[in-house]
């Protein structure tokens, strides 16, 4: 430094605490410029800073705008600290007038160090010599993480702090921890945090890869579709035509049905007036009939199930030549000066079809396009259906929305100042691949209820084809309708330069603005209830659920629809965090979205990136709550979690222990095994909120472990209705259903073909017995028998309670309830329980079932039920009134709303 001169700036050291040093520098000679600085340990250079924080109070002491305030991290250990003063210099090295700060000699009470990387969390012990509150700042690349306030005593103690999750897109770092109105950082380490989940990395990786070019995968499927068509034996050559069209431009003409009663009318397009050029959505005049002749091609392609016609105005369709190319098209004549209200008119009187498609000219249809928005109207409360547009390298384009999510900017000043989206989803991407609720759709296919259009008016400020259909939609958001977007096709845009500024430009500005104001303050309504959407619940399991693989997928089914109708959105993530498919496109056409890879990282960043938007969080297994739940009550305690334990895994360990047929020593390592099972099971029991069991003997057992009741409720279990039963006469054979991945179930084969199955061949050499199910272990070749039919998986399983006159359900072990027993109640199939089988099911011996308990009376029920009508009805008859009672969507919507009431939230 240079002695005996003094620097023109002027700053001030306020404090050092935390490890940051704060306060302020300010240069009057350039004033708007923020100052640069030295720090000095005893005269000693230890880093820079730049003053250039805002402070009110230094702008009302006349320092320029106030931005000269500094807070610059110290990255010294205590002990380099102690005794010393803490100066600043300037950029010539002079020193800065009462800018110095003394430190004082002494040392804290207490050490910290790390003791465990936990997933996102980290895991500290504390080393005090007394008792007392600190306040923690946990830092990572001097970016503050997370503040907290811990009690420590003295002695050693322990505590947790968690990685909040927006910094779920952290994986590593230099952490530091400090503590209020200590100096400097306490503990720093450079740490790799550990995920919530460890993903099966070659799943993950294989789920990464590019899915290839939506494009060139359409047109595949196109080809596929017309061989299917040949296949089949049905006429191929329009749909041959329409592809050589779509694909090589080809002239050969494309027909459609001449049908007299049909019912969809799918509208052409057409232009009404020229003055939209300025929002780049016009098509040039040369592209009209190649945009047409395309559409046409790609309706012949989609290949609607049901009767349909094409209608269009005469002028367009003979000005572009479609006429001379596409048979069978209606020609609506409209005079040339008519106004926009009655061409529209004229179109919709034309029309013979229940259902009205209208269909932009840059669009080409996907497979099945027309059907699934037709299917969409069946519900009730959808007012219009819409497709997802994407464009040929597969990014979805911005054709539909919710008013309350566009941006003042584009309220204010459409169209003229519009701003690019800032990102583009694929059409693939888990986030947006799911049927949601809209409130407007422009630019792809819509479909309505005609009888619903012809109730609408048009008012004089609808301009354009546009503007009419945005009046139209939003009046059924004002009916309370919703407007649905369908996921499982999407259409396909083509001659569209301006992709990338979304379709709602088009509207008249007035007309938009309006409704904006109109409908901004309203919630967006659910897909399933026409009503507002109070929230969002995210449902975590091991993977996602399949129902005809086996019960607990259904009932997981049962249980997220419950969720829905209470008025929720769902999310549901599923352990294994990959697509699932036919399976994940279930869960997606009912309103679910669906978390995977690639496009969430990690399934920690899923759960983390949506907590701050969740009402509640259900967690199916205490298998997979284990990873969660101790990150979820430190990170976001006051979200509700709901656990259901899908049954209570330690009692079934324990049956099956006892159960075997083994040694002592196998008995004993398989109880030892339940009883860790039983110490992880209610550890989370004892965390969550509220918890969900199947069996009323579950509730028993949890209540004597965790001494609690209160939030503790028998967990729905809901049965479609389902169609008379096939008579008696029609029936034979005894049968057996379950998946094989569930040991209870191989158990019961087992117990049932060497101890029950030699005794009634010798009572009744004709009985058969047929067992179903998914994964069926080669171990019952061991089984073969002409009467023994192992038929394994069956994707339709009402055939197999129409079919057989008997159920059987022999288990020896298990809990929870027996899905596949309720169903056989549901279709009225008489069945021979075991106790356990029958456990919590509400059916009673000889009033709704037989229970039998020893060889000799499975016999004995079986031949019982297998030949006497009278009992047999007498059982079909009271189990189906049971079932209705019991066991309907509606008993289930009540179960689970009082669960949701009790976690003080709100429902339908």
């Amino acid at each position: 430094m240079l002695e005996n001169q003094q620097s023109p700036v002027m700053g001030y050291i306020d404090v050092l605490d935390s490890g940051r040093l704060l306060g302020w520098v300010f240069n009057p000679l350039t004033p708007d410029v923020a100052a640069s600085f030295y720090v000095c340990l005893n005269d000693n250079v230890v880093t820079q800073g730049i003053a250039n924080l805002f402070r009110e109070d230094l702008k009302q002491a006349g320092l320029g705008s106030g931005h000269c305030s500094f807070s610059t991290p110290i990255d010294l250990p205590l002990h380099a600290l102690a005794g010393k003063t803490l100066s600043l210099i300037d950029e010539q090295g002079l020193p800065i007038a009462n800018a110095s700060f003394a430190i004082s000699a002494g040392e804290p009470p207490f050490i910290i160090e790390l003791l465990a990387c936990q997933p996102r969390q980290l895991q500290f012990v504390c080393q005090s010599t007394e008792e007392g509150e600190l306040e923690l700042s946990l830092y990572c690349n001097e970016q503050l993480l997370t503040t907290s306030m811990v009690q420590v005593a003295a002695g050693n103690h322990q505590f947790t702090l968690t990685i909040p999750p927006q910094f779920s897109w952290l994986t590593a770092g230099f952490f530091r921890l400090a503590v209020n109105g200590l100096p400097c950082f306490v503990w720093g380490d450079y740490i790799e945090l550990l995920p919530l989940v460890a993903e099966p990395i070659d799943v993950v990786q294989k789920s990464r890869q590019q899915k290839g070019c939506i494009n060139t995968n359409r047109l595949a499927l196109l080809a596929n579709k017309i061989n299917a068509v040949a296949a089949d034996g049905l006429d191929s050559a329009n749909a041959i035509n329409a592809y050589h069209h779509l694909t090589q431009n080809s002239p050969n003409s494309v027909s459609f049905p001449h049908v007299t009663k049909p019912r969809v009318s799918i509208i052409l397009p057409f232009t009404f007036c020229d003055n939209k050029s300025a929002n780049g959505r016009m098509n040039d005049s040369d592209n009209v009939t190649a945009d047409l002749s395309k559409l046409l091609a790609s309706l012949c392609l989609s290949m609607p199930n049901d009767d349909y016609e094409v209608v269009g105005l005469s002028h367009v369709l003979n000005n572009n030549g479609i006429n001379n190319h596409a048979n069978n098209i209606v020609n609506v004549d409209i005079a040339a000066q008519a106004s926009l209200a009655e061409i529209m008119t004229a179109l919709l009187s034309r029309a013979k079809g229940e259902y009205i498609v209208y269909c932009p000219s840059h669009c080409e249809l996907g497979i099945a396009s027309i059907d699934r928005l037709v299917n969409a109207l069946m519900i009730e409360h959808v007012g219009f259906a819409a497709q997802r547009l994407v464009d040929d390298t597969g990014l979805l384009v911005d054709s539909s929305g919710v008013l309350s999510e566009l941006s003042t900017q584009m309220s204010a000043q459409m169209p003229t100042e519009l701003t690019d989206s800032p990102h583009r989803y694929s059409a693939n991407d888990s986030r947006k691949c799911f049927v949601k609720a809209i409130d407007f759709a422009i630019g792809t296919a819509t479909a309505y209820r005609k009888y619903d259009l012809s109730l609408q008016s048009i008012p004089s400020h609808c301009q354009s084809i546009e503007d009419v259909l945005f009046y139209w939609q939003l009046a059924f958001k004002q009916q309370g309708r919703v407007g649905l977007e369908v996921c499982e096709t999407q259409d396909y845009c083509h001659n569209e330069p301006n992709v990338n500024k979304p379709f709602v430009s088009l509207i008249n500005p007035t007309l938009l603005q309006q409704s904006r104001q109109q409908f901004a303050e309203q919630s967006t309504l659910s897909v399933v209830t026409g009503q507002a959407v109070l929230g969002t619940v995210m449902m975590l399991d091991i993977q996602t659920p399949s129902p005809d693989q086996d019960a607990g997928s259904y009932a997981a089914l049962q249980e997220l629809k419950l969720i829905q109708s209470l008025g929720y959105k769902v999310i549901f993530v599923p352990m294994n965090f990959v697509e699932s498919d036919r399976y994940t496109a279930q869960l997606q056409s009912q309103g679910v979205e669906v978390c995977y890879a690639p496009y969430y990282p990690t399934l920690g960043d899923a759960i983390c990136q949506r907590l701050p938007e969740l009402s509640a969080i259900y967690i199916t297994r205490y298998n997979v709550a284990t990873h969660f739940i101790d990150f979820l009550k430190q990170t976001a305690p006051n979200l509700p979690i709901i656990f259901n334990n899908a049954d209570l895994h330690f009692l079934r360990e324990i049956r099956s222990a006892l159960a075997m047929q083994s040694t002592p020593e196998h008995t004993q390592q398989a109880l030892a095994n339940a009883l860790n099972t039983k110490r992880l099971e209610l550890d989370v029991i004892s965390k969550a909120d509220a918890v969900l069991s199947y069996n009323d003997t579950e509730h028993a057992v949890i209540t004597s472990h965790v001494l609690r009741q209160d939030n503790i409720f028998k967990c729905p279990w809901v049965l479609d209705e389902k169609p008379s039963p096939a008579s008696f006469e029609s029936r034979e054979g005894i049968a057996f259903l379950g998946g094989y991945r569930h040991l209870p179930n191989v158990d019961a084969v087992d117990y049932f073909m060497t101890q029950v199955f030699p005794l009634l061949v010798d009572e009744d050499p004709s009985v058969t017995v047929y067992f179903y199910g998914s994964n069926m272990p080669n171990t019952f070749t061991q089984y073969h028998h002409p009467q023994v039919k192992f038929v394994g998986y069956v994707e339709e399983l009402s055939a197999i309670f129409q079919r057989h006159k008997v159920f059987i359900a022999p288990l020896l072990s298990g809990a929870g309830i027996k899905g596949k027993v309720l169903e056989a109640t549901a279709y009225g199939l008489p069945s021979v329980l075991s106790p356990i089988a029958a456990e919590s099911t509400g059916l009673s011996h000889n009033i709704s079932t037989l229970i039998a308990e020893t060889p000799q009376l499975w016999v004995e029920h079986i031949l019982s039920l297998n030949n006497d009508k009278s009992l047999w009805s007498r059982l079909s008859h009271n189990q189906r009134i049971l079932a209705a009672e019991q066991y309907s969507f509606e008993q289930g919507r009540n179960k689970m709303r009082t669960v949701f009431e009790f976690l003080g939230m709100n429902s339908y």
